[in-house]
């Protein structure tokens, strides 16, 4: 909302408090008021918030107090009330909510990706501590033993990211815009095909037998 692009409109109660305090403003914010006054258009928020600031220094409530009019009347909530955002503002962008069938799906891919990262952890500490066991035959110095467990450690986190990341873009790939997941959606297209090759299928056709060729031939003698 502190976007300078936003703007509100001017129902009727807003214009009387704003006509009140116009002649009082600083000039800064009394040009600014003054063209959406005049033509009774979309007023700036920025300016709604300039407004409220000023009502709350010293100065203002004295100018407030001598023409009998409520500071709490300038708050910005006070303002806002009753406004509507202009169409001209950006709007976030509607996301529909997902279908059962994707909320389950993705409760699966989440509980997976809990395991696996659970599963990564274990297996980098027990690479550092393999690579710490097995450098101890090594009659290395501590620090160089260390660096060996840690080089371990490091390389099975990298592979485990790795696979992690490639993993995380497979089970992406299978959802569609709205969540639902490619493997349902094909099964749908197999099944509605089935149906529509039951409905279409042309009629079997009848083997002659021995009786009814002869009846054939007698027909067209």
């Amino acid at each position: 909302m502190t976007d300078s692009t936003t703007t509100v409109s001017l129902p009727p109660h807003l214009i009387l408090k704003l006509e009140a305090v116009h002649n009082i403003l600083p000039i800064d914010v009394r040009d600014l008021l003054s063209v959406p006054l005049k033509e009774q258009v979309e007023i700036p928020y920025s300016t709604l918030l300039k407004i409220s600031q000023w009502s709350r220094t010293d100065e203002a409530r004295k100018q407030l107090d001598k023409k009998k009019l409520d500071v709490n009347d300038y708050a910005m909530i006070s303002l806002l009330a009753g406004t509507l955002t202009s169409p001209l503002s950006k709007f976030p962008k509607y996301e529909p909510p997902a279908g059962d069938e994707a909320v389950a799906q993705r409760n699966i891919s989440d509980r997976r990706a809990i395991i696996g990262l659970i599963n990564a952890l274990f297996s980098i500490g027990g690479a550092g501590y393999a690579g710490w066991w097995v450098s101890q035959r090594t009659n290395w110095r501590d620090e160089w033993r260390a660096l060996f467990a840690l080089a371990v450690a490091l390389t099975v986190a990298l592979t485990e990211g790795i696979l992690f990341f490639i993993w995380k873009w497979h089970a992406d790939t299978t959802i569609r815009g709205k969540g639902v997941p490619l493997r349902l959606d094909k099964k749908r297209d197999k099944e509605n095909e089935a149906s529509k090759d039951s409905h279409t299928a042309p009629e079997p056709v009848k083997k002659e037998t021995g009786s009814t060729k002869l009846r054939k031939r007698r027909a067209g003698q």
